[in-house]
């Protein structure tokens, strides 16, 4: 997949595998969601991603997708299946099982960079961008948690506040640009009309940064 951008491919991957997921409660706070996809990874032995929906810091919905990347790979669908079952088995999500749909899938993050403390964007930054494009928005807020096992434990944990956005192709010079300005390093495509799962970054050198 190509289109206008100042990213390039860093890893491809074949499938798209997407879990959706509801909260046995009304809601949880991100930060016991976040601890609870750590326990899952380290315990299955599974590199896990997750997009939780959120609104003022809490959530009722989850997807669990595959991440590709050069320093953990990139976990099997049937591996994925296994921690997913594993996460519903804890009580407190119920799985409605592998989300397809007639568009591609793009989670954007939204702090600057990987620091804690770096300038985090709001997610009406890419939504007024957008419109203001003329183009369609559909989406809504996230967290963005990444879980990756340890030999030791625990789980090697990064989130941070994103946005997933349901678009198309003609639509990706406009999200990847918005991506550039808010100085994200890199972003995930899943993409149900090829089946392909691709993680971009910003090129090396002076232009890519």
């Amino acid at each position: 997949m190509t289109f206008a951008s100042p990213y390039v491919v860093a890893v491809n991957a074949p499938g798209v595998w997407v879990h959706e997921l509801l909260s046995a409660e009304p809601f949880f706070p991100i930060a016991d969601v976040v601890e609870e996809i750590a326990a899952v990874s380290q315990d299955t032995g599974v590199p896990l991603t997750a997009y939780a929906r959120s609104t003022n810091g809490i959530t009722s919905s989850l997807l669990l997708v595959r991440d590709p990347s050069r320093t953990h790979g990139t976990p099997g669908i049937a591996d994925c299946e296994r921690a997913a079952a594993a996460l519903a088995a804890r009580g407190t999500w119920l799985s409605r099982g592998q989300d397809a749909r007639s568009c591609m899938l793009l989670a954007l993050g939204l702090r600057e960079g990987y620091d804690p403390a770096a300038r985090v964007h709001s997610p009406d930054e890419v939504i007024n961008r957008v419109l203001s494009k003329g183009q369609v928005w559909c989406g809504w807020p996230a967290e963005l948690i990444s879980a990756r096992p340890q030999p030791d434990g625990p789980a090697q944990v990064y989130h941070e506040p994103g946005v997933l956005a349901f678009t198309d192709f003609d639509q990706m010079p406009t999200l990847a640009a918005i991506a550039h300005d808010l100085r994200q390093d890199r972003f995930v495509i899943h993409n149900w009309l090829t089946g392909w799962t691709t993680a971009f970054r910003r090129p090396a050198g002076p232009h890519g940064t």
